[in-house]
């Protein structure tokens, strides 16, 4: 019984000098309270020591040495009076020195972050040159925190560095704020645009996982700490790729004007962004002025876009200061030029001025050039711009003017008619004469709603019968006036000159659609037909109290309903209904000239069927209260 108690005693005592053992290794230093005497103090240093160079695992060296410096530290202030300390630290004290420095080594070796933030506080010389900051990148997450905390200025940029080797996000994450507010300072030896390249791959490798994450927020908080273009070298195919798919992205798709300005403030290329399909506003006007260089080349792309501008775009040119002008594709000047002075205010005026000169100075205008300002002078009834025109070029031709742009101003087409009109080419040709004007030329002014103009024309000018002679395919000139919607000229025509209100076209292709067309090249087409295209309500009214039936048949058996509704006019569709057009009338079947063809006639046969393909709910809300049916 005795024995048994015995081995439970010794088990207990071997089971706590473990646990005491355990304790002492794990790199808390047991520490020395006062003993007897100064004596017993100083041997137990001295065992440590001696122990600490006996052993060769670093843990217990470390825990070891760091009990005999802590100690031995003591003793002076435990027992000032002794004569066994002053010889004690004379004779070791050249081994209690460079403990501190011994346990920062060692304490690497066993990956110790405690007792190497002791040998710090005991004044170890820490290292913070590059290999050394690697291996602590190396060392894992608890050493990086402590160097970023306590030397940030050293190994910011190297841990950002391996951050992007190692695309380590968390890190990344945690320490992109300092590293911006630092300005993204490299520490040698690192090379700039080595790590510039790699850095900014890094954040465009990231957007991409946010994009399809569709992480808004998350690609929100890159832009916001990523480098603007300007401060990095060189940036590699992908990246730059990856920018652009991102304007596209937030630009068009997530029409988000926040991060569009974000973007642009980065100055990185991006894909063209047309202002009108994103619907962005002030802010985003404001981001491309912040660097209109950029805004032009990398945003809008205005120096190889060879499309039209659109309204916001136009708008934005107009402020472009002359330097910045000049990186601009010269027919997007042009059209800044046509939309300032179509605007025919005092200040888009001044801009039109402006850019006309500013024109000139990169490139002296010709003749064609001029040519073209006045006939938007003219067109816009810029009297400003006409007046400028004439005076600065003396060489203008009024033969080239287009004479629908000229009827605009009926004060100077009057006075330019009776020379214009003094030589009349009889022929549908619409190019310009050296001293004269063709019959095709008048048409495109015939066809303009230009009442003024083109009343004072068919009043003075005789020419219908060399109309009619030409190949015109029966189009008469009433039909052109018509067509213009020109009330007064096709009332003069009928009631002075006695027109033919049911003359019809001759000309005639079964196989050519009706949608779309500004002219049809349906044949038997009457008067009417080209009135309805117009839209002008009161013509089509007038037409109709003459006699014209409103239920009149094309060459296909279209009716002028069919007309109003396939070019989406409301108003028109509603006019010929409360005339009296029937609602249901269909084409002529026989025309489809193959099987395959009957299906589409099918569909444009009947008003409510093009309402239908058209996709225009009103005009078909007309059709059926007015009793249209579907099939």
């Amino acid at each position: 019984m005795q024995d048994y108690r015995m081995k439970k005693i010794t088990v207990a005592l071997l089971a706590v000098s473990l646990l005491a053992c355990s304790v002492f290794q794990s790199g808390c230093s047991k520490r020395l309270e006062p003993g007897i005497d100064a004596k017993t103090d100083v041997a137990i240093v001295k065992s440590d020591l001696k122990k600490a160079y006996k052993t060769y695992n670093p843990q217990t060296r470390i825990n070891y040495l760091r009990s005999a410096y802590d100690n031995a530290g003591q003793l002076e202030a435990d027992w000032p009076d002794s004569e066994e300390v002053p010889v004690f630290m004379k004779k070791y004290g050249g081994q209690l020195q460079p403990i501190p420095g011994q346990v920062y080594e060692l304490s690497m070796q066993a990956r110790d972050l405690d007792s190497f933030k002791w040998a710090v506080s005991n004044s170890a010389k820490v290292d913070t040159q590059y290999a050394a900051l690697l291996k602590m990148w190396q060392m894992g997450k608890h050493w990086r925190d402590y160097f970023m905390s306590e030397y940030p200025e050293k190994s910011l940029s190297i841990f950002m560095n391996k951050a992007a080797d190692d695309y380590s996000v968390r890190f990344f994450n945690q320490s992109i704020g300092a590293f911006k507010a630092d300005n993204y300072r490299l520490e040698l030896p690192l090379d700039k645009t080595e790590f510039n390249t790699k850095f900014c791959r890094f954040f465009a490798e990231m957007i991409e996982t946010a994009m399809g994450e569709e992480n808004t927020e998350r690609i929100g908080f890159l832009l916001d700490h990523m480098p603007t273009l300007k401060s990095v070298i060189y940036i590699d195919p992908k990246t730059k790729k990856m920018m652009q798919a991102l304007s596209d992205y937030v630009c068009h798709e997530l029409k988000d004007e926040a991060l569009a300005c974000e973007l642009v403030g980065l100055g990185y290329d991006m894909n063209r962004v047309d202002i009108d399909e994103t619907g962005f506003g002030r802010d985003f006007a404001e981001a491309l002025m912040a660097d209109l260089e950029h805004a032009v080349i990398h945003v809008l792309k205005l120096n190889e876009w060879h499309g039209p501008l659109s309204a916001k775009e136009t708008k934005f040119l107009l402020i472009l200061p002359d330097p910045t002008l000049r990186l601009v594709h010269q027919q997007h000047l042009d059209e800044a030029i046509e939309t300032s002075i179509k605007s025919n205010n005092v200040k888009t005026t001044r801009i039109a001025l402006r850019l006309i000169k500013f024109r000139e100075e990169i490139q002296p205008l010709t003749l064609q050039d001029y040519d073209q300002l006045l006939s938007w002078s003219l067109k816009y009834k810029n009297r400003t711009v006409y007046d400028y025109v004439k005076t600065e070029s003396s060489q203008t031709d009024m033969y080239s003017i287009n004479l629908a742009d000229l009827g605009g101003s009926p004060t100077l087409f009057k006075q330019y008619a009776p020379k214009i009109f003094k030589k009349i080419y009889k022929t549908m040709d619409r190019g310009p004469q050296p001293d004269g004007t063709t019959l095709g030329r008048i048409d495109d002014l015939l066809i303009s709603h230009n009442p003024e103009s083109v009343l004072y024309v068919v009043r003075k000018y005789d020419f219908e019968d060399d109309w009619e002679d030409l190949a015109t395919d029966g189009r008469t000139l009433l039909m052109a006036v018509c067509e213009g919607g020109n009330l007064e000229a096709a009332t003069y025509l009928i009631e002075s000159k006695r027109a033919d209100l049911h003359a019809k076209t001759r000309y005639f292709e079964a196989t050519t659609t009706l949608f779309g067309s500004a002219r049809s090249q349906e044949g038997g087409l009457s008067p009417l037909f080209f009135a309805v295209q117009s839209g002008n309500s009161e013509l089509i009214k007038y037409l109709i109290s003459k006699g014209v039936s409103v239920n009149s048949r094309s060459g296909l058996g279209a009716t002028p309903l069919m007309y109003a509704v396939s070019n989406n006019d409301l108003e028109a569709t509603k006019t010929l209904i409360s005339l009296g057009a029937d609602v249901n009338r269909t084409m002529n079947k026989e025309n489809a000239s193959n099987p395959a063809q009957e299906g589409g006639y099918r569909i444009i046969s009947t008003a409510y069927g093009r309402a239908l393909q058209n996709g225009n709910q009103k005009i078909l809300g007309v059709l059926v209260k007015a009793g249209a049916r579907s099939n």
